[in-house]
């Protein structure tokens, strides 16, 4: 998994500097099966946090891919989902 940073930042003479795509997930990665890769993207969020119109977007997209998109509140939910997502495709 790699982490991902999103948003704007300013150089010192304050221009504006966009990093990435609003909306995409906070982590990325590959996951190797026997039939191939699989791209899954997690977005992390805490107590009740909810996702973005933009993530949301992300969400839509990535999955139109047949990727795995995840909304992770803690890393064993994070792992059963990714666990359950392979056994259902037969990819594990």
């Amino acid at each position: 998994m790699f982490e991902r940073h999103v948003g704007q930042f300013f150089t010192f003479d304050n221009r504006p500097i966009k990093i990435n795509k609003k909306g995409m997930a906070d982590m990325y990665g590959l996951i190797k099966t026997d039939n191939g890769l699989i791209h899954i993207e997690i977005e992390i969020k805490s107590g009740k946090g909810v996702q973005t119109k933009e993530q949301k977007v992300w969400q839509k997209f990535i999955e139109s891919m047949n990727g795995l998109y995840i909304v992770g509140r803690e890393p064993e939910q994070v792992e059963n989902e990714v666990k359950e997502y392979l056994n259902a495709k037969g990819k594990s």
